[in-house]
């Protein structure tokens, strides 16, 4: 069973990043509906064992836009699957990919973003902390209890879905998008994507905002959306649902 995340054995601010960087100031904690990922483009080669929000990733980022990556230099050993092998019962039911091996996922968040992280983590306190992030801020219960669940039939304000987590967890959140498909001038069938939460240096959650402008910045911008529920894909699935442009983070 994970803990509540803990900071005490942690350095804040000890740099992890290209020297001549500016210092990231905060984290995404990024989660993301599995229908819609399988929605996409690239569809679902393996299936979704649950109906639930899984994590997506933990991305430092910089106040001003942007974020920084691969600040261990490219160097081909920096993950390793050994150094989370106490960690991988929970990495698969709550972290996993739908497009190839967990281990190939979670390499690629770990070298690309974990690397990066603000509070000088190795790479098992890495995972470990944003599973308990993950537990801490946990949304699909929240969601039920405001009756807003997977439903073809429905389409929910997206400022509902906003109030609801922020009343819950005491910060508010962003709530991403992606359009059936793609984005024309005007996007008619809009699917929730992926719900964001901002986590400052100690691991606390703020107000969480997305300045975004110019490409891309549709996805913040969905009045109502679509929760789908899950349905079978892949090449074990009985069925498959009609694809869209869907872009996950």
């Amino acid at each position: 069973m994970l803990s509540k995340p803990q900071l005490s054995r942690h350095r804040p601010g000890k740099k992890r990043r290209p020297e001549g960087d500016d210092p990231a100031t905060f984290y995404y904690l990024v989660r993301q509906w599995p229908e819609t990922f399988c929605e996409g483009k690239t569809g679902c080669p393996r299936q979704p064992k649950r109906e639930a929000w899984t994590i997506h990733g933990l991305w430092p980022n910089y106040n001003k836009g942007g974020y920084p990556k691969n600040c261990a230099g490219g160097n081909p050993a920096q993950y390793s699957e050994q150094d989370i092998h106490d960690l991988e019962s929970e990495l698969t039911k709550y972290w996993p990919s739908y497009k190839g091996p967990d281990s190939g996922f979670w390499e690629h968040e770990y070298n690309t973003h974990g690397t990066c992280n603000i509070n000088d983590l190795n790479e098992e306190e890495y995972f470990n902390v944003t599973l308990g992030l993950d537990l801490e801020y946990e949304i699909q219960n929240h969601l039920d209890s405001a009756n807003i669940v997977p439903d073809d039939s429905k389409t929910y304000a997206t400022k509902d879905i906003e109030d609801v987590l922020a009343n819950a967890w005491g910060a508010k959140p962003v709530v991403k998008c992606a359009c059936r498909g793609g984005w024309p001038a005007e996007c008619d069938e809009a699917l929730i994507d992926s719900i964001l939460i901002c986590i400052d240096e100690n691991l606390q959650i703020g107000d969480c905002t997305y300045d975004c402008q110019g490409e891309g910045c549709e996805y913040t911008n969905c009045d109502r959306v679509q929760y789908l529920p899950l349905r079978q894909h892949g090449r074990s699935g009985t069925g498959a649902s009609q694809k869209t442009h869907a872009t996950v983070l």
